[in-house]
């Protein structure tokens, strides 16, 4: 049995295929958003599965897999950081609790009066100035299909784990996070790392 998973754009389900031809199920499996063209199917226009279900468990689970092995592509860690910009060094850094977001005056000791908030603002406005013309300066920077590809990674590892959590089996390819979207001569070395990470598991397999 095969079945290949794709997202509805439009209503955001997930959409199992499991009949027809394999190319076409494939084609709408891969239709990163984007980076291909959604594949119509009746009404629907179908993109990349990994969208709602990165890891299709609980779709084998329901064509009645006893062992699952899953295989985990995500590059990115699956927990959220924080970041701000530092009010003495203007450079951006990791928020450590939460609460230092607040900006309430009732809340906040710090924000007591209009004249610190507008002091605060003022330098705000100081230091994006000064971040935008530092990277006007730069004339290197992502272009647009890393950065899609970068946002998908991010969006996907939020629901990678919820969607290991029915596997018996996980495995995480060596080398995963040095390859990107379009590395496409890097396909052997991922191939390998792949091997490497399933010998590793055949004991527990």
């Amino acid at each position: 049995p095969f079945a290949a998973v794709a997202t509805d754009v439009e209503s955001g389900a997930e959409v199992i295929l499991n009949q027809g031809k394999v190319i076409d199920a494939v084609r709408a499996s891969i239709s990163i958003p984007g980076i291909f063209t959604p594949v119509k199917y009746q009404d629907y226009y179908l993109v990349d599965g990994g969208v709602v279900d990165p890891v299709p468990v609980d779709v084998v689970q329901k064509m009645g897999a006893d062992i699952i092995i899953a295989v985990s592509l995500a590059k990115i860690k699956p927990y959220t950081t924080v970041l701000m910009i530092d009010k003495e060094t203007g450079h951006l850094k990791e928020v450590e609790n939460l609460e230092d977001l607040k900006i309430n005056k009732e809340e906040n000791p710090k924000f007591k009066d209009t004249e610190k908030i507008t002091s605060l603002a003022d330098k705000e406005k100081g230091i994006l100035k000064q971040t935008i013309e530092q990277v006007k300066s730069k004339l290197e920077g992502p272009n647009i299909f890393e950065i899609i590809s970068q946002s998908i990674d991010i969006m996907e590892a939020k629901i990678t784990d919820q969607c290991l959590e029915g596997a018996d089996v996980v495995i995480v390819p060596f080398g995963i996070k040095e390859i990107n979207l379009f590395d496409f001569d890097k396909a052997e070395m991922l191939i390998k790392g792949g091997i490497m990470a399933t010998m590793i598991n055949i004991p527990e397999i």
